[in-house]
């Protein structure tokens, strides 16, 4: 009789002390912040559909927030696409055809920014958003937070989708090996092969004044 009195108590005992025992709280998964670069440097390989697809190797430089310059080169070296912004201007050359237009002129045949391709190229998706137009823009990220995709929709223009993907470590920062840029009839498809982040470059490669004197 004693031994079961005793054997209630330590059982009593052991529930109560589990009930007061609180369960240790979920913490909310944590949004890991990511490194945006200043400035990129790498080599690609493009290939630009249109009219005429090109496709080669390409040497790429960006820098925040709105320059950037892609040169692409063929089987030969030779030259066969070439895309400068220094934030205001856009040199563009292709097809043997050399165009200029001013980002703010209503004309200009393309609908997307020089600030958005420079936040693709450098996969840092809060420069897009911070600078965001009067228009629709429709963003998605993945489970880490990363730029997924861009797009916005026809508004009088033609529409504009970036996909990037295969995302690396670089430097600390999270840079898309994959870039898939597509404007109306012309895409541009870019494949890292390396990048450099935040290394000094040479200012005359957004030097479009330099281009023109040739």
């Amino acid at each position: 009789m004693r031994f079961k009195k005793y054997l209630f108590i330590s059982l009593s005992l052991i529930l109560l002390g589990c009930a007061g025992i609180k369960p240790t709280p979920v913490s909310p998964p944590e949004i890991k912040k990511h490194i945006t670069p200043v400035s990129l440097r790498a080599e690609a390989k493009v290939e630009l559909r249109g009219l005429l697809t090109l496709s080669g190797r390409a040497a790429i430089t960006a820098k925040n927030p709105d320059q950037f310059r892609i040169e692409v080169t063929g089987p030969f070296n030779q030259m066969i696409a070439l895309f400068v912004s220094d934030g205001k201007t856009l040199y563009s050359y292709s097809g043997d055809e050399v165009r200029i237009h001013d980002w703010d002129d209503p004309l200009l045949p393309y609908s997307f920014k020089s600030r958005e391709i420079v936040s693709c190229l450098l996969g840092a998706g809060e420069t897009t958003e911070n600078a965001q137009s009067p228009e629709d823009i429709l963003i998605s990220r993945d489970g880490q937070g990363r730029l997924k995709s861009l797009s916005r929709a026809a508004d009088g223009k033609k529409a504009f989708r970036v996909e990037l993907s295969d995302y690396r470590d670089v430097g600390g920062a999270e840079i898309p090996f994959n870039i898939d840029i597509e404007d109306g009839k012309k895409r541009l498809v870019i494949k890292y092969s390396s990048v450099v982040i935040d290394t000094d470059l040479d200012p005359d490669s957004f030097n479009i004044g330099l281009l023109t004197e040739r």
